[in-house]
């Protein structure tokens, strides 16, 4: 959240067609803050106006990857197919790049990032600003009490948080909610 990792698969696709190669950046479909038709980056609002596709399932799309040299996949943690298309994929000479959460709003990994870590050559770990102290930030903090996992949202519902402050914010955050819950009750443990 707010590391930079759109931008940086957007540098990729645009170095990519720079050097004369086909890219297809892949945008998740449910992901509409700005645009339904193109990759954005969420503070700047950059766009990427190379070709895009969007789908849910990366599956959907494989019968059109083979005319590309690149595929940028944005918002990877949305993917449930991230790790067995990118496998295939990269297995078949694909160069693939990534560009997602490795964590959620619980410090919790997202399962089909991780399980795509250990066939990457390489990974690039970025981190934001703590929007609170200033501090190198790498974690998220969901502003809202919605537990749901998928939550697609920007600073609006999320902010980016060192650990310190995430741990200061979860702290406060869970003791507001039990206060809140504690004072429906009349003290006979009825509402």
């Amino acid at each position: 959240m707010g590391a930079g990792k759109t931008t940086e698969l957007q540098r990729f696709a645009e170095r990519a067609t720079i050097a004369k190669r086909k890219c297809l950046m892949i945008k998740y479909s449910e992901d509409t803050r700005y645009t339904t038709d193109a990759v954005v980056q969420t503070h700047a609002k950059r766009r990427y106006d190379g070709e895009t596709v969007a789908c849910t399932k990366l599956a959907e799309i494989s019968d059109r990857v083979a005319e590309y040299d690149l595929l940028a996949i944005d918002e990877g943690q949305f993917f449930g197919d991230l790790n067995s298309f990118c496998r295939e994929q990269a297995d078949g000479g694909m160069d693939i790049v990534v560009a997602a959460l490795d964590g959620n709003f619980k410090r919790e990994g997202f399962e089909q990032v991780n399980l795509l870590y250990a066939a990457c050559e390489s990974v690039e770990k970025l981190s934001a600003i703590c929007v609170l102290c200033g501090d190198e930030a790498s974690f998220t903090h969901r502003n809202i009490s919605d537990q749901q996992e998928v939550l697609i949202g920007g600073m609006d519902l999320y902010q980016p948080v060192c650990r310190s402050c995430y741990c200061e914010k979860v702290t406060a955050t869970n003791r507001a909610r039990v206060d809140a819950i504690l004072a429906k009750y009349d003290g006979t443990g009825r509402e």
